[in-house]
């Protein structure tokens, strides 16, 4: 019977469905996506993508074949949405701030110009609330499969409102992960300091075919926890103070009276909007949905555990070992680590080209505890977001237009997955020190646990409220006089935007 049912799942293709795990995977073991058994064939039907040209990463055309690693695969991705879907891909990139004149534009003349949307992640929301965006829980036959790894794990629930779906992120686009926010760490300052405590404590680090140590004791140390679950704030803490507790010191000879600046040593550096992946990390949101499925500030916010995660941040920033570049550093924090005066930098992943010329490793952002369950990785807002445009040409059949446009966004994503994505690791993310599985792992934890949260989306509606608990730590002020400094006008954002979202009707329509 198990015989028969492997038979009938697949397609001829070699692309059958979870039965038969061989089927679904390429050569490297990456997931296959679950559109070939449905034999799509778009008669070559142009699809025009409006996007924007700011990103880190050229992510829309490449025209012609390029040396350039990410480039070529881009190209490739491309080409292979055309040769499975057999359709024309047309795109249009244009500065994000026309984008909401060319879509009032195309409304108003009738034109129905464009098909798919990418742009800034901030956004993405307003055309949604303007009804741009189709709900893709209103296409009656979408392929679009968010149990894929291509779509981050809480994708559905941070990119809906309401009832509707209506803009999605992940390996669609390679800006989306390089503004993953994570842990880099300089292996050679680490080993000094660290070594010794991690060999005492029994690490035992990865050999490899000739028995050498594939990486120092200490970064095994770090790696073993990242798998074991245990990867924590106070662990991160208790590093970036040394093995002898007492933090990093003044190796430029320019201090006084305690004032740290660009020419110490730290234990960590970063900028205000990168330290607020802790608060991510922790596993709490800053908008969520009430029951009647409509936006509220999250509990999670005015929690006592945010009291808490805020206060322990605020003992730490307190430590020189802490730097941070609107306060102490007053310059490029970014070239800290690889100039050896920085144990960890808390960047976005795309920032790991500074790091070219030293050997160094990647981390999750930290659990808030133990007992957490999972890694979070926050990301940062210049990363794309893609929407079905609700005002696309039917071609005689608006749900079935929808239903293609669909099956060419999962496959840009699954073709991303596989194409684009390993060479946005392997050759762009500058991990050519990566000689060992720990390396890849981490960045496909990292990958893994992307979290998304609406109310970072609403950054200018909402004061940057992602970063207001970070800002009271270096401030030293409590959580809880903040919050209720804050808690009336967030408060009153989020109403309006409430407001706005119930004079709509989504489907792609206003009440108008």
């Amino acid at each position: 019977m198990l015989a028969m049912t492997v038979v009938a799942c697949d397609d001829g293709n070699g692309n059958g469905d979870d039965v038969d795990r061989t089927a679904t995977e390429d050569e490297f073991l990456r997931e296959r996506d679950d559109l070939d058994q449905y034999n799509l064939d778009y008669m070559g039907e142009k699809i025009t993508v409006l996007g924007w040209d700011k990103g880190n990463y050229t992510e829309f055309n490449v025209e012609t074949i390029s040396s350039d690693n990410l480039l070529m695969a881009v190209y490739d991705r491309n080409k292979e949405i055309e040769r499975r879907m057999h359709v024309d891909m047309e795109y249009l990139v244009v500065n994000n701030n026309s984008i909401p004149g060319l879509l009032q534009q195309d409304k108003i003349t009738g034109q129905k110009a464009y098909d798919i949307i990418g742009c800034y992640s901030t956004s993405i929301v307003i055309y949604a609330l303007q009804g741009f965006l189709m709900d893709i829980n209103q296409i009656e036959e979408c392929y679009i499969n968010t149990e894929k790894p291509w779509w981050p794990d809480r994708m559905v629930d941070a990119c809906s409102i309401g009832d509707g779906m209506y803009f999605f992120l992940g390996d669609m686009s390679p800006n989306v992960l390089g503004e993953m926010e994570v842990l880099f760490f300089n292996k050679e300052l680490l080993a000094n300091e660290w070594d010794v405590e991690a060999t005492k404590a029994g690490v035992k680090p990865d050999k490899d075919s000739k028995g050498r140590d594939l990486v120092s004791p200490a970064a095994q140390w770090l790696y073993d926890m990242v798998y074991n679950g245990t990867w924590t704030l106070d662990e991160l803490i208790k590093i970036t103070m040394g093995a002898d507790g007492e933090g990093y010191g003044d190796i430029s000879g320019g201090n006084t009276a305690n004032v740290k600046d660009p020419g110490d040593t730290y234990g960590i550096v970063s900028r205000y909007q990168v330290y607020s992946m802790f608060y991510q990390g922790s596993n709490m949101k800053l908008v969520e949905k009430d029951d009647a499925k409509t936006l509220k500030i999250s509990e999670d916010y005015g929690s006592m555990k945010t009291v808490k995660l805020v206060q322990k941040l605020a003992d730490w920033f307190k430590e020189d070992t802490v730097g941070c570049d609107e306060i102490s550093l007053a310059g490029d924090y970014r070239a800290m680590m690889p100039g050896g005066r920085a144990l960890f930098a808390a960047l976005r992943c795309r920032h790991a080209g500074n790091f070219a010329e030293i050997s160094y490793g990647i981390l999750p952002c930290p659990k808030y505890d133990a007992k957490q369950a999972n890694y979070y990785t926050a990301i940062g807002q210049p990363s794309t977001i893609f929407g079905i445009y609700s005002g696309c040409n039917d071609r005689g059949d608006k749900q079935e237009a929808y239903s293609m446009l669909s099956a060419v966004v999962e496959c840009w994503a699954s073709e991303g997955y596989r194409i684009v994505t390993p060479q946005l690791f392997e050759v762009n993310m500058q991990l050519k020190y990566a000689d060992t599985q720990a390396e890849t792992d981490m960045f496909e934890i990292v990958r893994g646990s992307i979290c998304f949260d609406i109310g970072k989306i609403f950054t200018s509606q909402l004061y940057d409220m992602y970063q207001m608990p970070v800002r009271s730590a270096f401030n030293g002020v409590s959580w809880v006089s903040s919050y209720a400094a804050y808690k009336v006008p967030l408060q009153k954002a989020v109403e309006n935007i409430v407001k706005t979202l119930d004079d709509l009707v989504f489907d792609g329509t206003t009440d108008e």
